[in-house]
């Protein structure tokens, strides 16, 4: 599994945090499903992010509570700028499945992009350099 970095996390209000807080947050990002669940404990995120138990707990703390300064909050206001929430079994990203879905279009595009170019390529071609039907 993987997740794709957007550019646009350079300009929010988490990479104002720490270094640490970071490093958790790409954590997080790395760990999740497709759904953007993550099955684990505080132990087990610390381990991955190879940080303190300490400093994830207070990390996973930051993500739960609201963020004022979130750029998600113009289209997501009813979740105060919450990263994450509990679920049973660990924790779901929030705006996880709206970022993969931007994710979708950027390669939706590509492969749009990529298709028009090859017609123009066919197009280019002499009639007896064609493709063959």
């Amino acid at each position: 599994m993987y997740s794709k970095l957007f550019a646009k996390i350079l300009n929010s209000s988490i990479w104002s945090e720490d270094a640490v807080t970071c490093k958790v947050w790409i954590t997080l990002l790395a760990m999740a499903d497709r759904e953007g669940y993550i099955f684990g404990s505080p132990v087990g995120v610390a381990r991955q992010a190879g940080v303190s138990i300490e400093q994830a707990v207070a990390a996973l703390e930051k993500f739960k509570g609201t963020d004022p300064m979130s750029s998600d909050l113009a289209s997501n206001p009813e979740n105060g700028g919450r990263r994450i929430e509990v679920t049973g079994e660990g924790w779901r990203l929030i705006n996880y499945l709206h970022y993969s879905s931007l994710k979708d279009s950027d390669e939706q595009r590509l492969l749009a992009r990529e298709k028009k170019r090859k017609q123009r390529e066919v197009k280019k071609l002499p009639k007896s350099q064609g493709i063959e039907k």
